[in-house]
C-alpha cells in the first residue's frame, strides 16, 4: 500500500505551495478498488479506468517504474481541495504492504460523512477489514463518532461524523461531505520542520481529542495562501 501527494508548486519562489492536486493511492486491482470507492463509499468518479498504457520515459523516471504499464482512475472528494487518484502498475515487481496505525509513513484517508451508520453498513457489505476494536463506531465526545476501516488494498480509511456537521458544497445525495488525509510520523518535530521549511506549510497543534486536552502529538499542516 502506497499513498502519494501531488503538490502544485510556484516555481519562482522555492517552497511556495499554491495548491494540492491529487492524493495518489497505488492499488492492486484498479477495477475492484474503483468499485469500492464509487459504489460502497459513493464518491463521484471523475476519470474512469481505461486500457493499460505504457509509460513514456518522463513518467517512468518520475515514478521510478520503468517497464511498467499503467492505469488510473480519479474521484472527486467533496470540499477536500484535492481529488483521489487510484493508480495500478502492471508488468513490474510489486510488494503489497499493510501498515499499522503506529507505523511511520502509514497514511489514513479521512472522510467526513453525514451518516456514519449508513457508511459503515455499506463497508461491511463490501467485506473489507474493520480496524476499530469491536467493529463499531466510537464516540469522540458528544455525538461525534468515528471508525477506522481498510480499503481493498489495506489503506486506512477513517469514517468521521462530527456533531454538528460542517457546511458543505457536496451534493444533497452524497453521504461523503469532506475529506483530508493523515500520516503517522516517526519524529513529529523533524517532519513538521520539513513541511514548513521545504514547502512553506504553516503548522498548528491538534485540538482536544476524545475528551483529552489539547493534543500536541497531533498536528495539522496547511499550505499557506498564495494571496
Amino acid at each position: 500500500m502506497k499513498a502519494w501527494l501531488a503538490i502544485l508548486c510556484c516555481v519562482p519562489a522555492f517552497g511556495q505551495v499554491v495548491g494540492v492536486n491529487n492524493f495518489i493511492h497505488s492499488v492492486a486491482d484498479l477495477d475492484k478498488t474503483t468499485a469500492f470507492y464509487r459504489d460502497t463509499l459513493g464518491l463521484e468518479l471523475k476519470t474512469a479506468p481505461r486500457a493499460p498504457m505504457v509509460l513514456n520515459e518522463a513518467l517512468s523516471n518520475l515514478t521510478d517504474t520503468h517497464g511498467a504499464t499503467f492505469r488510473v482512475a480519479t474521484f472527486k472528494v467533496p470540499d477536500a481541495g484535492f481529488d483521489l487518484e487510484l493508480t495500478e502498475f502492471t508488468g513490474i515487481d510489486k510488494k503489497p504492504g499493510v501498515a499499522r496505525n503506529q507505523d511511520p509513513g502509514a497514511a489514513t484517508f479521512v472522510l467526513t460523512v453525514r451518516d456514519l451508520d449508513k457508511a459503515l453498513a455499506a463497508v461491511k457489505k463490501a467485506g473489507v477489514a474493520l480496524v476499530t476494536v469491536g467493529g463499531a463506531p466510537l464516540s469522540l465526545g458528544g455525538k461525534t463518532r468515528s471508525i477506522f476501516v481498510r480499503d481493498p488494498d489495506g489503506m486506512f480509511i477513517e469514517l468521521f461524523q462530527p456533531d454538528p456537521l460542517p457546511e458543505t458544497t457536496a451534493p444533497a445525495g452524497s453521504n461523503v461531505i469532506g475529506g483530508r488525509f493523515a500520516m503517522t510520523v516517526k519524529d513529529t518535530a523533524k517532519t513538521l520542520e520539513f513541511y514548513k521549511s521545504v514547502f512553506g506549510f504553516s503548522t498548528e497543534p491538534g485540538g482536544a481529542f476524545a475528551g483529552n486536552p489539547v493534543d500536541r502529538t497531533l498536528w495539522t499542516c496547511r499550505a499557506r495562501s498564495s494571496a
